[in-house]
């Protein structure tokens, strides 16, 4: 996930968390994609920045569990937490790096 400006939001991305206004007022839920309408109404009520999801697909370990044994998968992403423990892990390299090697030694181990 990012906290980026709004002005430097694009149509298509999807927001984390829920976005809101200095009152508490819920101006976008959170998981939804925003849109041109989004960036406007974001703006004019005077939202600066906004919460969203990583550009790259975000792992998902279950889903790697049904193909691949628990332990291998576990076992795997302690080792990615290791090699990656110079990367911060908010950073979107960080997820795309672990995600690789993961699903890399996985299929490398079947």
């Amino acid at each position: 996930m990012a906290e980026i400006s709004t002005n430097r939001l694009k149509e298509g991305m999807t927001t984390q968390s829920e976005v809101v206004d200095k009152h508490g007022h819920t101006l976008i839920r959170a998981n939804e994609e925003i849109s041109k309408n989004h960036i406007t109404l974001l703006k004019m009520w005077g939202v600066t920045s906004v919460t969203v999801k990583d550009s790259i697909k975000e792992l998902d370990l279950d889903q790697l569990k049904a193909v691949y044994s628990t332990s291998i998968i576990d076992d795997l992403a302690i080792q990615a937490n290791t090699k990656l423990r110079f990367i911060p892990e908010d950073n979107q390299v960080y997820s795309f790096l672990k995600k690789t090697f993961i699903e890399a030694e996985a299929k490398r181990s079947k």
